[in-house]
């Protein structure tokens, strides 16, 4: 058994359904390793998830393929069982206790539902060893094709759509988008300005910043509430995804749906780059019944361009002097070897407190538990509708966010 971890502080009634952790309670503080079902890698793996020092979709995704590896290397059959039934029974504490420390993302779901359909289908032929080698392989091809591959050729479609002198905007921290435009601008030698969207409390633009100065690519950075002010000069919106759905909505970083919108007004195109992998059957029209409350997420000072001028947008020029490195998201790798991890940011709490933003060194929120009347919201994820998105950019090329239950039927016959 697991055991179950305690919902936190007082939430929002419009959000009670919904859990939200804290790291004073942790969830291993009851459990004892040496006698435990789960293994120390999901442990860790839990661990890192909940304290933020793995995040993004892609990123969770690869690192809970590799554990599963682990696990399965390490896995031996009891007597009298049988391996594809027996594993997959083992494998389901594992996930419950991953769904624990952070609720598991659209891409780890159908990674995990894939594991288990290959695990059922195994031969009872098949040895142990020759079993587990095979499993192995198909975990291996699964991260190559629909992932690392399936970038590599969004990367490619979204070639088409970058032009000389464009001004393209982005939002948050994406490591496809990333990607797409650093292969833009280094291997095409395409010349465009960035201008990088950010918000409270992860402030994950500024590692988007990073990256793309780091590679010489001229880039502005603006909060999101001057994207009206911004968004005149801009030709075209590039964004992420975290999900798509049946229904054709995009399931993204919490102000992704904001800047769909307001882009929509100034009749700027909207492109989102997503690998298939990510699309799932689950049908949503709003982020009020499935979403997640915040985790992973730290009190920063307000990010400032030049003394008495907080509130102006940021610019930074090209340049390898302006750049700042970044660790990366898995065992430190540099964040542009492997573009689909992003670096590990500096994500160490996941507890509502985290929302108080420090201004000269004084908590303007402090004791806010104490008020009877007063609710700390931090949500992660929002629902863009479809007629917000112009064009979806995914390995199988380019195609309207309507085009995701043909995809869907595709793939679920293929399989």
């Amino acid at each position: 058994q697991v055991p179950l971890r305690q919902d936190y502080g007082t939430k929002v009634n419009l959000f009670s359904h919904l859990h939200q952790y804290s790291r004073k309670k942790p969830l291993t503080q009851q459990m004892s390793i040496p006698s435990t079902v789960i293994h120390p890698a999901v442990v860790r793996l839990g661990l890192q998830y909940s304290q933020g020092i793995i995040n993004g979709s892609n990123a969770r995704c690869i690192a809970l393929l590799e554990v599963f590896k682990q696990l399965i290397r390490d896995y031996s059959t009891p007597p009298n069982e049988e391996l594809s039934r027996d594993l997959v029974a083992k494998l389901k504490p594992h996930i419950s206790f991953l769904n624990q420390c952070r609720p598991l993302s659209a891409s780890m779901g159908n990674a995990i539902k894939f594991l288990k359909k290959e695990i059922s289908c195994l031969p009872d032929t098949l040895r142990e060893e020759e079993a587990k080698e095979k499993l192995q392989e198909t975990i291996d091809k699964y991260l190559r094709e629909k992932i690392l591959l399936a970038a590599e050729a969004i990367s490619r479609s979204a070639f088409e759509k970058i032009n000389d002198n464009d001004v393209i905007l982005v939002y948050g921290c994406s490591s496809l988008v990333n990607r797409t435009l650093c292969d833009a601008h280094v291997k095409k030698g395409r010349a465009f300005r960035v201008i990088v969207v950010d918000s409270r409390p992860r402030l994950e633009g500024r590692e988007t910043l990073r990256r793309l100065v780091r590679k010489g690519i001229h880039c502005t950075y603006v909060m999101i509430n001057a994207i009206s002010y911004v968004l005149p000069e801009v030709s075209k919106v590039l964004l992420g995804a975290h999900a798509l759905l049946a229904n054709g909505s995009v399931m993204s970083r919490v102000g992704t749906s904001q800047i769909a919108l307001v882009s929509k007004a100034y009749n700027v195109p909207v492109l989102v780059c997503c690998e298939t992998y990510k699309f799932c059957e689950r049908v949503q029209t709003d982020s009020f019944v499935s979403n997640e409350l915040g985790t992973a997420s730290v009190p920063l000072s307000p990010p400032r361009c030049r003394p008495g001028r907080a509130a102006l947008p940021c610019r930074s020029l090209p340049g390898r002097g302006a750049a700042t490195r970044g660790k990366g998201g898995l065992g430190g790798t540099e964040a542009l070897s492997l573009p689909l991890i992003p670096p590990a940011a500096p994500l160490s709490a996941d507890d509502p407190d985290d929302l108080i933003v420090l201004r000269k060194g004084q908590a303007q929120l402090g004791g806010w538990a104490e008020n009877k009347s007063l609710r700390l919201l931090n949500l992660v994820y929002d629902v863009t509708p479809p007629d917000l998105v112009d064009l979806v950019i995914t390995d199988l090329g380019m195609i309207p966010c309507t085009s995701v239950p043909v995809v869907l039927r595709v793939k679920s016959v293929d399989q």
